[in-house]
């Protein structure tokens, strides 16, 4: 790998690290993101619990984080290898070296990161999503199946090492954050 790929990784990384969330919701209520609801800086605490807004606002940049971080990679690394963004992304976005290494899910990171890659994937991922919460009602334990679904999809459609592996790293960064967040699991299991 050459140093402009790697280089390309690590820009990734940088790019799902930039706070969105937590900028917006001080700018709005001056309140520190991480105090008030889920806990996390993803746009679902924004909407739930800044102002609607400022949830969309942030959905929408941290989608275009993961599609601007996919579309550097991809065009460095190729159309396969590019897949690496999709965890790198993610994984700047959960861990974000300027609020102490912490963040959000990474799944809007994520889905941003997929309609690059491959948009058809993101449809159905979405779609996927959508039932599970409709049949689950609970958006942590939709999130926690969605994973290993993400991995048979993968499988499905398209089928290749280096995607398998993204896509794994992918759903294990998603799960493992959502798994871990204290709030969010005592919720998952109330309901």
């Amino acid at each position: 790998m050459s140093c402009l790929q790697l280089f390309s990784l690590v820009i990734a990384y940088l790019l799902g690290s930039f706070p969105a969330g937590y900028l917006l919701s001080w700018l709005a209520i001056k309140k520190d993101l991480f105090s008030i609801g889920s806990g996390n800086i993803g746009g679902m605490n924004v909407l739930r619990n800044v102002n609607w807004k400022a949830g969309l606002v942030t959905i929408a940049l941290d989608i275009t984080k993961g599609a601007t971080a996919a579309l550097i990679v991809r065009h460095t690394l190729g159309p396969k290898w590019g897949w690496l963004a999709l965890p790198a992304a993610i994984c700047g976005h959960n861990w974000m070296p300027w609020l102490g290494f912490r963040g959000g899910k990474g799944l809007s990171v994520g889905w941003g990161a997929l309609l690059v890659l491959n948009w058809p994937i993101a449809i159905w991922t979405a779609i996927l999503l959508l039932l599970l919460l409709l049949i689950l009602r609970n958006d942590d334990l939709a999130i926690m199946t969605l994973c290993p679904a993400f991995f048979l999809l993968l499988l499905l459609l398209e089928g290749s090492y280096p995607v398998l592996g993204a896509g794994v790293l992918a759903a294990l960064e998603v799960f493992i954050k959502t798994f871990t967040q204290k709030r969010s699991l005592k919720n998952a299991m109330q309901k």
